[in-house]
């Protein structure tokens, strides 16, 4: 195998190699990475904002339709960032899992226990070999009147953060 010490570590996304990585969740970064695009969200005191680039890849294709910008709940939008079809999966988990929180508790489901609950999917991906790593990285934002405007980032290993800015995507180290 070209890759020398990784060879044959890629194959099961249960095993650790050598180096404490797990490519398959590395494979899906730069999936994300591939798509050449980045968003931004910054928020404030009570206002969370985000921007997203928008590529159309074929003059055919009607502008409009292309977006990474997605409502999950009243209170809950984000922006997912990958490959196409694994971003509108997760952004459908998502509003599923708000849809579902908001019909067993009648009140709209939290930025923070959204971002947490598809986290735990991401992480539970990496451990089963039936499944791949997402290559979707997502950005929520919202208002909430006890804390005011949250960011949160999930990210293909299971890992979200509350930011007070975070960017995603290609060029996402010179964005901040």
């Amino acid at each position: 195998m070209s890759r020398g010490s990784s060879a044959g570590f890629d194959r099961h996304i249960t095993i650790f190699s050598p180096e404490g990585r797990v490519y398959q969740v590395e494979y899906a970064f730069k999936a994300i990475n591939s798509t050449n695009l980045t968003a931004v969200a910054v928020k404030g005191i009570d206002t969370a904002v985000i921007a997203v680039q928008k590529r159309v890849p074929d003059s055919l294709i009607v502008a409009d339709s292309v977006t990474s910008i997605y409502n999950l709940s009243p209170t809950v939008g984000c922006c997912a960032i990958g490959m196409i079809p694994d971003c509108k999966y997760q952004v459908r988990v998502a509003q599923m899992e708000a849809s579902r929180w908001k019909y067993e508790n009648g009140y709209d489901m939290p930025c923070e226990l959204l971002a947490k609950r598809i986290a735990d999917k991401n992480q539970f991906y990496t451990q089963n070999a039936e499944m791949r790593s997402l290559g979707c990285a997502m950005i929520m934002i919202s208002y909430d009147d006890e804390t005011g405007a949250v960011v949160f980032k999930v990210d293909p290993a299971g890992y979200y953060r509350g930011m007070k800015a975070v960017s995603v995507g290609v060029k996402q180290v010179g964005c901040l």
